[in-house]
């Protein structure tokens, strides 16, 4: 499996080889979600896949009723999608990633990701790529510039990310629905302080390197999606 391959080449020091890797199963996921259910054809057999799979499926079941309910003038106000329908989302993404990683190459085959040095190559002198990759057991991330590529195994968990994730969008819904000018310090200071949590987590560990850089390309990662980098 590929993520066997990725904690391999890790161990290796091969950190070219081992960015390559993660950078394929993203695309495999990336695949999955574009071709939606027809792509978990592949559990077959395997007792943790199939179970994985009914549990996706009973979420999006979860989910569609509520979007259909969001919808409905007699239903959620307003059409807006509640903090249910954003951890539904969340839950969904995990589960469909663990199944990629379960057996990703079963996936059908599909152009390339470019390699580091290509992207070495496209990136100016003043500029950085920093991508996230979850191999199912932990956090990693790949800084990659045009002098070379440094790997962080990130001293947190998804579980923890996703907490904290789902503390600021809880913050932010309450100050919004406060309005700018009532949200006030009481509000702002707990969501300053769960910015400041992810940044140590996230960014801290590569910041030597990238932080003199003008411009840095963030690619998330799964839940890293929802996380307003810009805030960090």
């Amino acid at each position: 499996a590929q993520r066997a391959r990725f904690g391999l080449l890790l161990r290796q020091g091969d950190l070219a080889s081992a960015f390559e890797t993660a950078e394929r199963t993203r695309a495999q996921i990336m695949l999955g979600y574009l071709s939606g259910r027809e792509s978990l054809r592949w559990v077959g057999g395997d007792p943790t896949a199939l179970a994985l799979a009914h549990k996706l499926d009973t979420l999006r079941g979860r989910y569609h009723a509520l979007v259909s309910r969001a919808g409905d003038p007699g239903g959620l106000m307003g059409g807006a999608a509640p903090d249910s329908l954003v951890a539904l989302e969340r839950q969904m993404r995990q589960l469909t990633e663990q199944l990629h990683l379960q057996q990703p190459e079963a996936v059908p085959d599909m152009e390339k990701p470019p390699s580091v040095a290509q992207l070495q190559r496209a990136l100016g002198a003043d500029e950085a790529l920093l991508a996230y990759f979850d191999d199912g057991a932990r956090l990693h991330a790949f800084l990659i510039d045009r002098g070379g590529i440094e790997h962080a195994a990130l001293d947190v968990t998804a579980a923890e990310v996703a907490r904290a994730l789902d503390q600021l969008q809880r913050n932010l819904s309450r100050a919004l629905a406060a309005g700018v000018d009532r949200a006030g310090p009481a509000l702002l200071a707990p969501a300053k302080i769960i910015l400041r949590r992810l940044w140590l987590a996230l960014l801290a560990p590569l910041m030597a390197r990238a932080g003199a850089r003008k411009r840095l390309y963030v690619v998330p990662f799964g839940q890293l999606h929802t996380l307003p980098f810009n805030l960090l």
